[in-house]
Parts: structure tokens; C-alpha cells; sequence
């Protein structure tokens, strides 16, 4: 480097001043051209681009600064000097520009274009006249923690990202990975506070100046499902919400709201406590009948093998108000966590949508579903047997709705990964239901069938369930391929040995049996092993469940065989006058007909002495001749329907539906392209729905 160039390293560039008062501000273009521009005193000479180690580029700018400044004396061996020093002085340049940018800038952009000045962060912009910052926010943010979430169908990535307006402490943020880029969030989460530049590209720069001050971020991955899953260390771990079960390392589980019950206990018992817990858990078996308790205990120990043996169908527990279906589901569920009927997760009183997301989340656990019950008003009843078809159907064939985006393409749908457990008042029936039957294995409450002793001393010991529960995942985990290899073939003996034993019922009923026979047969195993039953109470506890299993799928076929609406009304309809529940009048006089006694009327005292009147709390239904009643559409409906929710009697189907079905199978006698047909009773038309008394009462007028 030679002493007699007098220089100064200048953000951009090397200025140097020369002989005769001129001075050259010299930039790299590239390893070969450099940008040079000279003036001397207020007269500029328009900058010149070249390569300063070749002569010909030397002489042409000495040219040039002698038209424009006159004598230049001296000029081409200065810049020959310039040409041999150049490339020193820059790296000096840089040398000097790189420890400054250590000494004041954050650590995380050194080396970058980006500074933090006053608290909000610049970008130094190259320009003719050198690097100029160009302001891009009046904010610092930067990335703490990112966490992927992962559902087990989808991967989502979630920011959580500080930031500072000055000094000023921004709220922390959460911003999805995939909003992160369009910086649109900034105002959505700080608002005025935090303001990005107007400008071409500002917020493209801000977005890198802020993954480049966010190099530091931890990350974490967050389950998000419960049930088996392979981590990413090769183990198969049992997810819930407080973690892992099977996993040497830490898993971090986050359920989405309302499902954070679901959780195992991870602290170890001894022997004699986790024989205490099972036999706890078979104390379920004697609180109600084993066509009760067996299904239910077979389905909480079926659900963590879901992934082996596909529970393809619903237990829906049904029964009137006051049969403590939800405090049993309730009781059941507390297996998986902290449960009572009062936080059941679930409930149809939820959005389908919503319904739909969180069966799939509900991975190799039980679903409990609370509250199906018969509407009272046309609007809500559709909402109610739209949810309840879409449940059968989603569990029935394994498989959630599919839907597409506003560009046609498919959205994922959501599948149950579980064991779903419905409670509700009555069975779903009618035309939309024809396939319930197929879908479901239905379970009969009445008031009177839990012993609610049994069921008090249970809830107490309660917390000892998901003790015994969470040994279960252990035992499974220790020979899980193994009940891969033979549990299906068992089940098919299982189901075989169900088909004996049901005869001609649907051709799904066996299997849902088969499969909670199979939770059974676990749980004897599981029982023996840890010391909770002998071998022979276990053989007498699997013989006694299994029948029950039996009893319950035998009962649920005789219920759901009839799956003709219009002959289930008929039978109610008979069944209330054989019991005087129900009266018709005369079609002419709108009085008591001939033959009175045989349609709910009764001879009884009055103060002028006797007179022929309905029955005490018979219901009118219509009218009738010789040979035919007339039903009364609303009167009818109203006095079947409410018997058979009285008693218990499934009759899910609507008015409009009903007599569509009467019509088509030749039950009722109808106009033309009509339900019903025009008649006169009492001296007016009217329209009724018309129906041999033969097929009503099961003989004609007169017969003994």
C-alpha cells in the first residue's frame, strides 16, 4: 500500500484526495470493475464504470478530469497507485463496516442488511450515493418457541412471537406458520402499536428481518390426539392429555379444549394397590344387569385396541329421564380421566363439524356422546337426527364427510378413531334410520335397572379406574405386535360363535358383539395377570359378561327388527285400544259407536244415572264405520307417539314420513297422489287417513 494516497473508508466506499484538490470516491462493482467518481471543489465529473488495473481505463478517465478540471499533472500515477491499492484499502473497508456491525448491531443480524435503530429495525439499502437505511418498522419482534402440532392426520406450525415498540412490551403472539409471511397479523394482534413501512418489499424484508433475529427459537412438537402413535424415536406410546404412557423421553400432549380430561395417571402403584384398582373396575359388572354393564365394561377395554379390532358400530345407551344413562357413561369414561355427567366432552347439543373433529382427536379411547333425545320442534328434530345419522354413519362405515375447498379440491375429512358411546331418550328410527340397526348395538335403561348403592360406592372409588386403566396400556404395550398377529383371527371365532347364538339377525350385530366380547377377553386376562382375579372367577366373570353381551345383541335385534314404521304404528295404535288408551267416534253421529266397548269407550255412572263415555285418560284418534277407521292425523300421531316415549317404545319417525310409509305399503287407503282421503264424518268432509279396522283391531266388526 503506498503512504502517499491520502484515503477514508466511507460507508460507500474509498474516497481519496489527490493532487491539484481533486478527490475520487471509488466503489467495487465486481472483482474486476470498480465505479469511480471524481470532483474538485463544485465541478463534478459524471462517474465512470471500468476496470482501474488496465491503462487504457486509467487514461481515458485522465481524458475526461482534464476537460472537466483543467490541468491534471500527476492524476495518471495517482490513479495507477489507486489501481495497485484498491483492493487492500476495501477489504480494510470491510474489516472496519464487520466490526462495527458486531459492536452495534444485534447479534442476530450481523452480517446482514438489517440494523435496529431506535427500536424498530432498518434495512440498509444500496444506492447510488451508498448504503442508505431505509426504515421498515417502528418494532422488534422475533420467534421464542415454535410449536408443530400434530393431529395425526395434519402438521401445524404455530409461532409464538415477542416483540418491542421502543420500550414498549408488545403481547406475545400466535401466529400460524402459514399466516406468518403476509405480516398481515402484526396489526391484528398489536395494532397501532406496531407499524410497518410503506413501501415496495417492506414487508417481505420485515418478515426476514424477523426469521433472522429469531435463529434462537426453541421448538416443540405437541401431540394433539390421544391414543397409539409411533414417535419419532421408534416407540409406540400411548398418548393422553398428561402425556405418554411407553415413552422413555418427555411427550408433550395439548388436546384441544373440552378434551383435556382425558388424562392417565402416570405415577407407578404397587401389586396389592393396581389388584384393588381391577377389581374395582369389574365391580362395574354388578352394578346393573350384565346386558348392561357387559357391553359397557367390553367397549372400555375394546377402545385401546381400535387400531387391531375396528369398533365399526355405536353403543347407544337409551332409556326415559331419571335411568342415569349419563351418570353410568360418566362412571365408565372416568377409566380415561376425571369424568362426571356434569363435563361429559362431548354432547349432540355440539355442531357436526365440531362432533366430526373431535372423534378423530379421540384416538383408542371412548367417546362418550350425551344427550340424543326426540325433538319437540320440526327445526330442531332435522338438527338432531342430522347429527345422529351422521354419527351412525361416520362409526358404521369409518369415515368422516367429505368436503370440498372453494377451488374444488378435497379438504381431509375426519374419521372416528374410537370407541363411540351415544347416550340418548329414545332409539333414531324412521325412513333417515333404516340402517341404524347396522350401526349400532342399542343398550335399554330403565328406571330400576342400576343399583344405585353399587353406583354410589363406584363413583367414590372412582379414582381408581384410570389407575387400573393405565396399567392396561402398560400390559398391551409389552406384547402389542403380538395381539396385532392374533387378534383378528379371534374375533372371527368370536363372531362365529356370536352368529350360533343370535341366529337370523343382521349380519353386523354378531360383529359388534364379537368385538365387545373380544374388550372382555382381554380384561379377564388382564385381571389374572396383575393378580385382580383368580383363574376361576375370571372363567365365571368372562362366562357371565359374555352372555350378557349375548342377552344385550339379542334384545337389540328383536328392538331394531321391525324397521317398518308403518307397522310399528299400527301395533302402538291397537295396543292403546286393547288397553283403553285410545277411543274413535262414530264417522256419522261423531258419538259412541255400536260397538263401543271394543273402541275405548265405557258405560259409567253419571249423576242422571249411567252414560256411555271415552275411557279415563283414553286420547282421540279418529273415527270409524263398519269397516274402516279415519284417522285423525294430529290426534293419532300425538296418542302414538307419546305412548310409545312413555314406555320406552322406539318410534323415531316424523308425521309426513309416517303416513308416506302407510300410503306406500298399502296400509292406509289414499286418494291419488295423496297421504290421506277425503271422507265425511259427523255431516262435513274432512281428511283422514283411512285403515281397515281389521288391520287395527285384527278381526271385522262382530268377530269373537
Amino acid at each position: 500500500m503506498d503512504n502517499r494516497l491520502v484515503y477514508d473508508l466511507r460507508s460507500d466506499g474509498v474516497l481519496y484526495s489527490l493532487g491539484g484538490s481533486i478527490n475520487a470516491l471509488v466503489k467495487r462493482k465486481s472483482p474486476t470493475r470498480v465505479r469511480i467518481e471524481m470532483w474538485k471543489e463544485d465541478v463534478l465529473l459524471a462517474p465512470e464504470t471500468g476496470d482501474l488495473g488496465t491503462s487504457s481505463f486509467r487514461t481515458r478517465l485522465v481524458e475526461l478530469a482534464g476537460e472537466r478540471f483543467g490541468e491534471v499533472n500527476g492524476l495518471a500515477e495517482e490513479l495507477g497507485l489507486i489501481a495497485a491499492a484498491f483492493d487492500e484499502h476495501s477489504r480494510e473497508r470491510e474489516e472496519a463496516a464487520s466490526e462495527d456491525d458486531e459492536q452495534t448491531n444485534d447479534p442476530a443480524l450481523v452480517g446482514t442488511p438489517y440494523r435496529v435503530v431506535d427500536g424498530g429495525v432498518v434495512r440498509l439499502k444500496n444506492t447510488r450515493e451508498g448504503e442508505i437505511p431505509q426504515r421498515l418498522t417502528n418494532f422488534t419482534a422475533r420467534v421464542e418457541e415454535e410449536v408443530v402440532r400434530d393431529d395425526g392426520a395434519d402438521v401445524r406450525r404455530i409461532y409464538k412471537i415477542t416483540g418491542n415498540s421502543r420500550e414498549k412490551t408488545l403481547p406475545r403472539a400466535e401466529v400460524p406458520a402459514a399466516q406468518f409471511g403476509g405480516m398481515n397479523w402484526v396489526s391484528d394482534v398489536w395494532g397501532l402499536s406496531a407499524r410497518i413501512t410503506a413501501g415496495q418489499g417492506a414487508r417481505d424484508y420485515t418478515r426476514e428481518a424477523i426469521e433472522l433475529l429469531s435463529q434462537e427459537a426453541t421448538s416443540r412438537r405437541l401431540y394433539a390426539h390421544t391414543g397409539w402413535r409411533e414417535l419419532p424415536t421408534g416407540e409406540r406410546a400411548y398418548l393422553h392429555a398428561g402425556g405418554a404412557t411407553g415413552a422413555d423421553d418427555d411427550v408433550e400432549v395439548e388436546l384441544e379444549p373440552g378434551l383435556e380430561r382425558y388424562a392417565l395417571p402416570s405415577a407407578q402403584c404397587t401389586q396389592e394397590e393396581l389388584a384393588e384398582a381391577v377389581r374395582v373396575s369389574l365391580a362395574l359388572a354388578e352394578m346393573a344387569p350384565r346386558r348392561i354393564t357387559a357391553p359397557l365394561l367390553g367397549a372400555l377395554y375394546l377402545a385401546p385396541l381400535s387400531e387391531i379390532v375396528v369398533p365399526d358400530f355405536v353403543l347407544w345407551l337409551w332409556g326415559g329421564t331419571g335411568a342415569f344413562k349419563s351418570t353410568i357413561a360418566a362412571l365408565a369414561l372416568s377409566h380415561y380421566g376425571d369424568f362426571s355427567e356434569t363435563n361429559l366432552p362431548l354432547s349432540f347439543e355440539s355442531t357436526a363439524n365440531a362432533l366430526e373433529r373431535s372423534l378423530f382427536l379421540l384416538k383408542d379411547v371412548p367417546a362418550v356422546v350425551d344427550d340424543w333425545r326426540p325433538a319437540v320442534s320440526r327445526g330442531n328434530a332435522s338438527e338432531m337426527d342430522r347429527k345422529a345419522q351422521r354419527l351412525l354413519r361416520a362409526a358404521g362405515n369409518r369415515q368422516g364427510r367429505g368436503r370440498m375447498t372453494s377451488d374444488t379440491t378435497l379438504r381431509r375429512s375426519y374419521s372416528p378413531r374410537g370407541m363411540v358411546i351415544a347416550t340418548a331418550e329414545a332409539l333414531p328410527e324412521g325412513p333417515a334410520f333404516e340402517s341404524a340397526a347396522a350401526r349400532s348395538l342399542s343398550i335399554n335403561l330403565s328406571r330400576g335397572d342400576v343399583d344405585l348403592t353399587k353406583l354410589s360406592e363406584l363413583q367414590r372409588d372412582k379414582g381408581l379406574l384410570s389407575q387400573a386403566m393405565a396399567r392396561y396400556i402398560d400390559f398391551l404395550i409389552s406384547q402389542y405386535d403380538l395381539l396385532c398377529r392374533e387378534l383378528p383371527a379371534y374375533q372371527s371365532q368370536l363372531r362365529e360363535k356370536a352368529r350360533q347364538a343370535l341366529g337370523d339377525s343382521h349380519p353386523r350385530t354378531p360383529d359388534a358383539a364379537a368385538s365387545l366380547s373380544l374388550g372382555l377377553v382381554m380384561l379377564k386376562k388382564y385381571a389374572v395377570t396383575v393378580g385382580g382375579l383368580s383363574r376361576e372367577e375370571a372363567d365365571e366373570f368372562l362366562v357371565r359378561s359374555e352372555a350378557g353381551v349375548i342377552e344385550a345383541a339379542r334384545a337389540h335385534a328383536e328392538t331394531t327388527s321391525d324397521g317398518d314404521p308403518a307397522t310399528r304404528f299400527i301395533e302402538i295404535l291397537g295396543s292403546l285400544f286393547d288397553g283403553g288408551g285410545a277411543y274413535a267416534k262414530d264417522r256419522e253421529t261423531g258419538a259412541d259407536p255400536e260397538d263401543w266397548a271394543d273402541l275405548g269407550w265405557e258405560r259409567r255412572q253419571v249423576q242422571d244415572g249411567t252414560d256411555i263415555i271415552p275411557e279415563r285418560g283414553a286420547s282421540f284418534v279418529g273415527w270409524v264405520d263398519e269397516n274402516h277407521f279415519y284417522l285423525d292425523k294430529d290426534a293419532a300421531y300425538a296418542a302414538v307417539s307419546s305412548f310409545a316415549q312413555r314406555g320406552g317404545i322406539p318410534f323415531g319417525i316424523k308425521p309426513g314420513a309416517l303416513w308416506k310409509a302407510m300410503a306406500r305399503s298399502g296400509v292406509s287407503l289414499t286418494d291419488p297422489g295423496r297421504t290421506d282421503t277425503v271422507v265425511r264424518v259427523e255431516g262435513k268432509p274432512k281428511r283422514a287417513v283411512q285403515v281397515p279396522r281389521v288391520t287395527v283391531l285384527g278381526g271385522a266388526k262382530g268377530d269373537d
